[in-house]
């Protein structure tokens, strides 16, 4: 393209403003396109009062609802900052420790270094060597991770206090247990050299790994059990509670009679 002279460019301006009347909409697009938010209310208040025109009901209405949202963002603001200073809630883990430590409880603490503390006690047979006895548990870390709730997975934990145990169920937790009524509940921390010691362990039906040389934080229910013509049904103290009495209702366990027939 030719350069313009001066004469020429000054013309050429001038004819622009022209073809850009202020009250245009073409020269409006572009002066807004051209100014930040700020510039742009600015220059159409001007605009208005040059031409003598009375503010849009809907600015007057504008300016109360810029400072409401205003004022949301900033309560938002300070939520999200008040949320992330504030301490996170305390893990299961620890809590565990504060009742053991601080709770007020009768806490019992064993030549091995086991900790323990009956927060309910059952009404049914004491634990006896060689029985078998089923647990409800959760077994959690000292960072507060949970790595197995059999509350979650619907299976118990079997136990026979003295004899081989599951992986689920250590030396220390082996201790807790002999001395638990049926219907008992407790929480107790084992030290590591009765827990798992040095080797990283899986338990069954676990959802995470137990470290090597980690101490473990239980929280242990002894089921109420009765022996039915397939074995045991177990129960909660609380459904042994609603079911009267019994783990099983009775006209269930009339039927496995009837199923599993004469002599069973």
């Amino acid at each position: 393209m030719k350069a313009l002279n001066r004469k020429q460019a000054a013309a050429h301006a001038r004819g622009s403003r022209a073809a850009l009347r202020p009250g245009s909409v073409r020269s409006a697009l572009l002066r807004c396109a051209a100014l930040p938010p700020q510039q742009q209310q600015q220059q159409q208040q001007r605009q208005r009062q040059q031409h003598g025109e009375a503010a849009p009901a809907q600015d007057a209405a504008a300016a109360p609802r810029s400072r409401v949202l205003r004022a949301a963002a900033a309560l938002a603001l300070a939520a999200a900052t008040a949320a992330a200073a504030s301490p996170a809630r305390p893990a299961r883990a620890e809590s565990i420790v504060s009742v053991l430590r601080d709770g007020g409880r009768d806490i019992v603490k064993t030549a091995s270094g086991v900790s323990y503390t009956e927060t309910a006690t059952g009404t049914g047979a004491p634990v006896a060597s060689g029985d078998l006895v089923m647990l409800d548990l959760a077994l959690y870390l000292e960072d507060g991770s949970k790595v197995l709730d059999t509350r979650d997975t619907g299976v118990p934990v079997g136990i026979i206090p003295g004899g081989p145990a599951p992986t689920a169920v250590t030396e220390g937790l082996d201790e807790v247990v002999r001395s638990m009524r049926a219907g008992s509940t407790r929480l107790a921390v084992v030290p590591a050299a009765l827990g798992y010691g040095p080797k990283a362990v899986t338990p069954r039906n676990a959802t995470g790994q137990v470290p090597a040389n980690s101490a473990l934080f239980y929280e242990l229910e002894l089921l109420r059990c009765q022996g039915t013509p397939v074995g045991l049904a177990c129960c909660s103290e609380a459904k042994f509670g609603e079911r009267g009495g019994v783990c099983i209702p009775e006209e269930t366990l009339e039927q496995l009679e009837k199923m599993m027939g004469p002599g069973s």
